[in-house]
């Protein structure tokens, strides 16, 4: 795969991430309010709210692994964490990168 593919692919899988976190998020606060307000999610929101839980509590677990990783390397650990939890493992992927460019192409053992 060419570079300007593989560009262009991870920046519509960074938007489409962003969207669906920001769903997610969205069915989370509905889930939220019809909790206190009494008055249940229809079945197929209540669908839409489990999974979109996990990818919300995947990415938080890919957050944290970027802000590990920025910290240890001297980097910003909020700025990294916040990114990452917002476009997932593509986000992994280019702080990866970006270190490994750095340092020369070298890989971490």
């Amino acid at each position: 795969m060419s570079k300007e593919m593989n560009y262009s692919l991870s920046s519509i899988i960074k938007i489409l991430s962003c969207a669906f976190i920001a769903i997610a998020l969205g069915l989370t606060v509905g889930q939220i309010y019809s909790t206190i307000a009494d008055r249940p999610l229809p079945h197929i929101l209540e669908i839409l709210f489990w999974i979109g839980s996990f990818v919300l509590f995947s990415h938080l677990i890919e957050g944290i692994v970027a802000f590990t990783i920025a910290y240890r390397r001297g980097e910003n650990p909020i700025r990294a964490g916040i990114y990452t939890f917002w476009t997932g493992a593509v986000g992994l992927w280019e702080i990866n990168n970006t270190y490994n460019e750095g340092k020369g192409g070298q890989k971490n053992n």
